[in-house]
C-alpha cells in the first residue's frame, strides 16, 4: 500500500472513532437523564390555602352548597374565584418536566378526586386546584360546626412522594355566606366590591328555599283564611307592588302566630374576619322544632311561596 492509501485509511479510522465516541457520549447523556433519582418527600415543599384567601382556614358548607349556581357576577366571570374548587396546593418544583399525580382522599363531605400536573422549571411554584366533587346531601346535613381532617397524596411514576394532612374548621350549613372580602391581587378585572372591599353574594339565601315543602301550602291556606287577599297569592304576577306587599304581610302575620320572630344574627362566634354570614335554617328543620318547643336559635328564615315570594324572618 502506498503512502497516500495509508493516509486515507488512517483518516477513515479517525473519523470512525469520532463517530463512535459521539454515540457513546449521547448514550451516556441519555442514561444520566433517565437515571435521575426518584422524587422523595424531602424534594417537595407543599402548602394548602383556600380561595378566596379571606376564608382563612374555615370551610363554609353553605358556600359550597350554593356557589355552583353563581358563575357570573355583574357581567364578570368569577368561576376561578367564587368556586367550589376552594383548595389550592402549591409545590416548589425540584426539577422540570416530571409528571406528578395529586389525589385528594374521600371524606364525609367530598368524593376522591385525582389530577395530573407537569412540574415547571426547577425552583418555580406549581399551583394545583383539584376539581372538587362534593357530597351535596352531606353538605346540606352539616348542621354543627366542627373540625374536619382532609388528606392529599402526591405521587410520581406510581410511587407515593408525600402525604399532606390539614384540619379545617368546617362551619355549619346554617351559617350563610352573603359577602366576603376579596384581596386586590385575587380580583378579576371589572369585579365590583363594596366599601369594605367585599363581594356581596345575596343569591346564597335562595339556596335555602324549599318550594316543595308541604308546610308552605298550609301556611298560605291559613293566610287566606285570616287575611283579605281578593286575588289570592299570585306573587309578582299581579304587577302591583302594593298587592305584593299585602301578600308578604299576610304570610308574616301567620308566621308570627306560630312564634317565629325576626333575627338579624350576623355576628357568629369564631367566624373568619373577612367573611360575612347570617344564620339561616331550612324550613324542614325549623318547622317541626317550632311545633315541639320554642325555637331559641337566632335565625334568618328564607322561604318561597308559590315560587315567587321570598322571606327572611
Amino acid at each position: 500500500m502506498n503512502k497516500l492509501g495509508v493516509m486515507k485509511l488512517r483518516k477513515r479510522i479517525w473519523n470512525g472513532s469520532l463517530c463512535l465516541a459521539a454515540a457513546v457520549f449521547t448514550l451516556c447523556a441519555c442514561s444520566k437523564d433517565e437515571s435521575d433519582p426518584p422524587l422523595a418527600a424531602g424534594d417537595v415543599a407543599v402548602d394548602v390555602v383556600l380561595t378566596p384567601r379571606g376564608f382563612e382556614d374555615q370551610i363554609y358548607t353553605s358556600y359550597l352548597y350554593m356557589i355552583p349556581f353563581v358563575t357570573d357576577y355583574q357581567g364578570v366571570n368569577v368561576e376561578g374565584l367564587l368556586t367550589k374548587d376552594i383548595f389550592k396546593l402549591s409545590l416548589v418544583s425540584p426539577r422540570s418536566g416530571a409528571t406528578i399525580e395529586l389525589k385528594m382522599h374521600e371524606s364525609e363531605l367530598n368524593e376522591e378526586v385525582v389530577g395530573q400536573y407537569t412540574l415547571p422549571r426547577s425552583g418555580d411554584t406549581l399551583w394545583m386546584q383539584p376539581r372538587m366533587v362534593w357530597k351535596y346531601d352531606a353538605l346540606r346535613r352539616f348542621d354543627r360546626t366542627r373540625n374536619l381532617a382532609l388528606r392529599w397524596t402526591i405521587s410520581a411514576d406510581g410511587r407515593e412522594i408525600c402525604t399532606v394532612d390539614r384540619t379545617f374548621s368546617c362551619r355549619s350549613v346554617s351559617q350563610c355566606v352573603n359577602a366576603l372580602i376579596v384581596y386586590p391581587y385575587e380580583r378579576p378585572q371589572g369585579l365590583v366590591v363594596n366599601e369594605d372591599d367585599a363581594v356581596e353574594i345575596p343569591e346564597m339565601f335562595t339556596g335555602y328555599v324549599e318550594e316543595e315543602n308541604p308546610e308552605i301550602d298550609r301556611i298560605m291556606e291559613q293566610a287566606l283564611q285570616e287575611v283579605a287577599l281578593p286575588l289570592g297569592f299570585n306573587g309578582y304576577q299581579s304587577g302591583d307592588e302594593n298587592y305584593l306587599f299585602q301578600q308578604m304581610c299576610a304570610i308574616w302575620y301567620v308566621l308570627q302566630q306560630t312564634g317565629v320572630s325576626y333575627s338579624n344574627a350576623t355576628q357568629i362566634p369564631g367566624q373568619a374576619e373577612d367573611v360575612r354570614v347570617q344564620n339561616v335554617v331550612f324550613l324542614v328543620r325549623l318547622w317541626p322544632a317550632r311545633r315541639r318547643t320554642a325555637w331559641r336559635e337566632p335565625v334568618c328564615w328564607l322561604r318561597s311561596t308559590n315560587g315567587s315570594i321570598c322571606f327572611r324572618t
